[in-house]
């Protein structure tokens, strides 16, 4: 269970990317220097009191938090900021309390049961100053096995590496070991375009040169 959780909760970071489409359009500018934007990432909603929805809702909430966490493009809210507000209630958001935990962005997840292994996952953003709704997108995982070996061998004729992460744990050590791994050296052709500043005093010099010389052969030179 907690295999198929992973994946699933790792796809959905690509697929929220895409889901943006036919929806309106939602901008977040990233420039050096600027602070991450916040986001409240409130534990999931389960439409089912079973141990094993619940479990499915905290370990695809970790797992997305971690991912999230390591995009350093968004800056998670402290679990402690949630205990001045109300419990979440995804059918009556009230921005108002997620805006006094300074959140700018609200990410809402619901976790209910399909028929035999099968996990829904329903996932929605919040411009929580704005106080509206950006997108959503739901999601059913159907558990299926993967062909390790033909997955290895990609990796190896494309000289990659395959990794494959069985536990929170296991892919927290993942990220770790890929921040470890040898950088690209990128060489580039820089260009510098130059601009005569000297031109503009060069022209005053010369005149001053020429009236020097008058001077020196006329009125200088007959009063000497």
């Amino acid at each position: 269970m907690k295999q198929k959780n992973i994946g699933f909760a790792v796809s959905l970071l690509l697929a929220l990317a895409s889901g943006l489409a036919g929806q309106q359009e939602f901008y977040i500018t990233l420039k050096e220097g600027v602070p991450a934007t916040s986001l409240a990432l409130p534990n999931f909603a389960t439409r089912s009191s079973s141990v094993r929805a619940k479990t499915a809702a905290a370990e695809i909430r970790q797992v997305l938090a971690a991912d999230l966490g390591y995009s350093r493009i968004f800056q998670l809210l402290p679990e402690k900021y949630y205990d001045y507000i109300r419990p979440i209630d995804p059918s009556n958001i009230f921005f108002k309390d997620w805006e006094s935990i300074q959140a700018s962005i609200l990410f809402v997840g619901e976790i209910s049961e399909a028929a035999g292994d099968d996990v829904v996952f329903e996932g929605k953003l919040y411009d929580v100053k704005g106080g509206r709704f950006i997108f959503g997108k739901r999601y059913q995982y159907v558990m299926s096995n993967l062909d390790e070996t033909v997955l290895r061998e990609i990796a190896s004729l494309t000289r990659g590496r395959y990794f494959r992460a069985e536990s929170n744990e296991a892919l927290a050590r993942i990220y770790a070991e890929i921040d470890q791994l040898e950088r690209t050296e990128v060489s580039s052709v820089e260009r510098v375009d130059y601009h005569e500043a000297g031109l503009r005093f060069l022209l005053p010099a010369a005149l001053l040169l020429l009236l020097e010389f008058l001077l020196a052969h006329t009125l200088l030179r007959s009063a000497l």
